[in-house]
């Protein structure tokens, strides 16, 4: 079945929404990631949503190689 975890989380000056979808397919799992980064300090939010989802990408590239090894 579908799974679901959702959390908004302030750090800072900075706002962060983050959903995590994990959906059966195909014999395996699907994980999908949707963020929202915003930031009440101008310019802010662009160099925040950058770190932020490069900080996700290397997450699950680790929980990714984790499972595979598992």
């Amino acid at each position: 079945p579908l799974v679901r975890f959702a959390a908004a989380i302030d750090v800072g000056f900075v706002h962060v929404e983050e959903e995590y979808r994990l959906t059966p397919v195909d014999g395996g799992t699907e994980l999908v990631v949707d963020d929202t980064v915003s930031s009440r300090l101008p310019g802010l939010g662009r160099l925040a949503l950058r770190l932020t989802r490069a900080n996700v990408v290397a997450s699950m590239a680790r929980l990714g190689e984790h499972c595979r090894l598992g």
